[in-house]
């Protein structure tokens, strides 16, 4: 969090966001990993949800509701891997531990334990070849590539088209269709509403939402594998319940063809 509430975007604020957003993307180190930044904030629970753990554009939607906030505009890719803690998936399915399940699956700890060798190994490589790629990028004179701890398989497999093993079994990824659902985020940003809104008889906010897409209209599937069409509809109700606007951001390189992907009419 910037500001543990809001400000007006002054000059002076401006210029200290900068200031507070610069480390995030300058320094190695940081990049990425906004645990780094001062003012980390950590969702609180409401009794009149369910919803235990939040991900992605959900935090930052509780975070400016809590502030306050009567416009919020979220800018996102798509909606994104909106999953329950493990705990609870297990206690809804009814499986004791994850070892058990593993097991069940024929993945003993000894066969974990090479694929987990194996895989570091593939890693390994990944990280020389990274180097390699930095190495000439700096000589041309460009900034360094760098690749956050949970897409080094996607720069394995897409971008340097390894063909990796990849046959253990994934609890969050066979119980990605367990997650929460559309209408469960309505639910808790409305007990949000109640709880920071409705006593001091303020209106309910307008949040609208932004999803980014490529030059050629594509988008990242979510988990499950329900298609494009599950997250445009998805990402669709909340600012349709919450009196706000969804759109389109293009990568188009004229004007006309970005206004066709957006809803400018409704």
């Amino acid at each position: 969090m910037f500001r543990p509430n809001l400000v007006p975007a002054t000059p002076e604020n401006r210029e200290a966001l900068k200031k507070w957003l610069a480390p995030l993307n300058s320094t190695p180190s940081v990049v990425g990993k906004i645990d780094n930044l001062p003012g980390r904030y950590d969702p609180r629970e409401y009794e009149a949800s369910e919803l235990t753990r939040l991900y992605y554009w959900v935090r930052p939607i509780q975070a400016a509701m809590e502030q306050k906030a009567d416009n919020i505009f979220v800018l996102c890719s798509g909606y994104g891997h909106q999953i329950p803690p493990e705990e609870e998936i297990m206690r809804r399915q009814g499986i004791e531990s994850k070892d058990e399940w593993m097991l069940g699956r024929g993945w003993g700890p000894e066969r974990v334990a090479i694929y987990d060798r194996e895989r570091q190994q593939w890693r390994d490589k990944a990280r020389q070849k990274l180097a390699k790629e930095n190495a000439a990028r700096k000589a041309a004179g460009q900034p360094p590539k760098f690749i956050a701890d949970s897409h080094w398989w996607y720069y394995m497999t897409t971008e340097l088209n390894w063909d990796i093993p990849d046959d253990k079994p994934q609890f969050w990824k066979e119980y990605a269709r367990f997650g929460y659902k559309p209408e469960e985020l309505i639910d808790h940003f409305d007990a949000i509403y109640t709880f920071n809104y409705v006593p001091q008889k303020l209106p309910k906010p307008a949040i609208h939402i932004v999803k980014l897409i490529a030059s050629d209209g594509s988008s990242i599937d979510p988990p499950g594998g329900d298609g494009p069409t599950f997250q445009y509809n998805s990402l669709k109700k909340i600012p349709k319940e919450f009196k706000g606007r969804f759109e389109h951001l293009q990568g188009a390189e004229t004007v006309e063809a970005l206004l066709k992907n957006n809803d400018l009419d409704e």
